[in-house]
């Protein structure tokens, strides 16, 4: 039993590793990046084709359909330098940071808290003041513009407007009586990273996007996803491993 916690405890940290998308496609011939997306950021929709499918933890107004009713999870680019091309089939893996960095110098910049808040809120069909009717295609594609700048914003892509309705959301969320949008320890934790020695504070992780050149892998770009949370994970290994277990003890 011991090592059977341990086992569920190694699981519970290493998920994003273990749960990696394998193979994914982003839009479809009549729309290839997907109804709703504007501009050269998202929404982009995605289609899991192996491999372990986040589409269990989106509600239905954060998915679309395609002419053949196959069902896409919606999300956004976390980097501006890096590019996707519609109607296409990628490898992608899932960490807690975008893979090359971005603009960064170095390998791996972390997501920011700020990101991974307003991307739970989105997935879950509650971020406040997004549009989600599906039939208003100028309102949504206006407040999907509106997101992916703030993302950009704040993973330090640049100086991207960041809306007033995200501003007061935010605020409501980690902001302290009296602070503005400006305040200096405010903006901090909102650029905070999302996942810290082994916990995170949302249940959102970053899916890096690779194509296949003939020779190998070339990076293409990070979006954010939906992961289970900590308590959905284990009770799932928990089950599994007990079903091993008490198999083998009546063997």
């Amino acid at each position: 039993m011991k090592k059977l916690l341990l086992f569920v405890m190694v699981l519970a940290i290493c998920m994003p590793a273990m749960c990696g998308v394998s193979r994914v496609q982003l839009g479809w011939q009549e729309s290839p990046y997907g109804p709703f997306q504007t501009g050269s950021g998202g929404e982009f929709s995605f289609r899991v084709l192996s491999g372990w499918d986040p589409l269990y933890l989106y509600d239905s107004k954060a998915t679309v359909l395609d002419p053949s009713n196959n069902v896409y999870f919606q999300t956004f680019c976390l980097e501006t330098d890096e590019k996707v091309s519609g109607n296409t089939q990628y490898d992608a893996t899932i960490s807690w940071y975008a893979e090359l960095g971005g603009k960064e110098t170095d390998s791996g910049d972390p997501l920011s808290k700020g990101v991974a808040y307003l991307y739970h809120e989105f997935q879950k069909g509650t971020l406040t003041g997004y549009i989600y009717d599906k039939t208003n295609l100028t309102g949504r594609k206006s407040t999907a513009g509106a997101l992916q700048e703030a993302i950009w914003n704040l993973e330090g892509e640049g100086s991207y407007t960041v809306a007033s309705w995200i501003q007061n959301d935010l605020l409501m969320e980690f902001g302290l009586s009296g602070e503005t949008w400006n305040t200096v320890a405010f903006q901090d934790r909102i650029r905070s990273d999302n996942y810290v020695n082994g916990v995170r504070a949302y249940d959102v992780a970053v899916m890096n996007v690779w194509g296949v050149d003939g020779v190998g892998n070339v990076y293409q770009q990070d979006m954010v996803v939906c992961i289970p949370a900590p308590g959905a994970l284990v009770l799932s290994a928990l089950g599994t491993s007990l079903v091993g277990w008490i198999r083998r003890r009546h063997v």
